[in-house]
């Protein structure tokens, strides 16, 4: 290929250019220290030839040589952009979830898992060539993680990271807690990496720093702060909810409100804040608060009215005197 012809004037409008600021000169400088360093990866002589090519005319300054200045940055960016897709595989696509309030709904992902997700819950899901990964920012989920073990299955909530190739779990999210129950397989659950994300998406969560490895029929809870207790449950009792049935053992009033508060638009409230430890078990339909608070008040000797809005508060009963 026979190199341009420069004339002075050329000449002089780019030793001008050169002269106008440091960063032409600068980005002058990098261009032809890429191109010097484009040999290395260039997998053809071809290719070499033509960025050799590219450095000579560069060298002669001019306003062709301009010109080559641009294409070659055009070389570097898609050879960039080759190297990463054949490194990291195309860039991640990305799906979103929400299910409607009252609802629940069942749907099968991309790679094949199958994601149940209960009322009022919201999911953000990348799949790339080597990972999976799934953000539950509100709600609670049940995943039936299709086997691949060249791309990990990584659930993020909370500042939590459960990882699994293939199995079934249900992770749930609540007021200060995140909950994640083990059906099936083996996950493990590690503070997420990114914990800018996570503190935006739940300020005040604090992620456990320990790894920790579950097995079928493990639940684990961890609060905002930190702490954490691992129990051997009947596992097969956290997803009861998609059956409609929410199955308490041994629970705090308060969580089990803010499920039935999940799925209802006839709310309950807690008028005393005591109200939230008391401890409650049983099987209830979920779609039936007015059922479950009589319950309650009945078993507690609570006071139970309802307000115009159509909620029901549950208070502690006065005494007369």
């Amino acid at each position: 290929m026979s190199a341009p012809v420069i004339d002075r004037a050329d000449a002089a409008r780019f030793d001008s250019w050169l002269t106008e600021s440091e960063q032409h000169r600068t980005a002058y400088r990098r261009t032809v220290e890429a191109l010097s360093e484009l040999d290395a990866v260039v997998a053809t002589a071809r290719l070499s030839m033509f960025a050799e090519d590219a450095r000579e005319r560069l060298n002669e300054r001019g306003s062709q040589a301009r010109a080559i200045f641009a294409v070659a940055a055009c070389i570097i960016l898609c050879l960039v952009g080759m190297l990463t897709w054949a490194i990291h595989g195309r860039p991640g696509s990305q799906e979103r979830f929400e299910s409607a309030f009252g609802n629940r709904s069942q749907l099968t992902m991309q790679d094949g898992s199958r994601l149940s997700l209960d009322s009022r819950t919201r999911i953000s899901a990348t799949f790339t060539r080597d990972a999976r990964t799934i953000r539950l920012e509100e709600g609670q989920a049940r995943f039936r993680v299709a086997h691949d073990t060249t791309r990990p299955f990584s659930v993020i909530v909370a500042g939590q990271r459960v990882i699994a190739t293939g199995t079934d779990f249900n992770v749930e999210r609540l007021e200060g807690q995140s909950i994640i129950t083990l059906l099936q397989g083996g996950v493990n659950v590690e503070p997420d990496e990114e914990e800018g994300l996570f503190q935006r998406l739940w300020p005040g969560a604090s992620p456990v720093r320990q790894a920790v490895r579950l097995r079928p029929g493990d639940r684990l809870s961890i609060w905002d702060d930190g702490s954490a207790q691992l129990q051997t449950v009947d596992a097969r009792s956290s997803v009861l909810w998609e059956d409609g049935k929410l199955m308490l053992s041994d629970e705090p009033l308060g969580t089990a409100v803010e499920r039935f508060n999940r799925f209802n638009s006839q709310t309950l409230v807690l008028d005393d804040p005591g109200l939230r430890q008391i401890r409650i078990s049983g099987l209830f339909s979920v779609s039936d608060p007015a059922v479950f608070a009589t319950a309650v008040s009945q078993l507690f000797m609570l006071s139970k009215s309802r307000k115009t809005d159509g909620s029901i508060h549950l208070s502690w009963a006065r005494r007369e005197k």
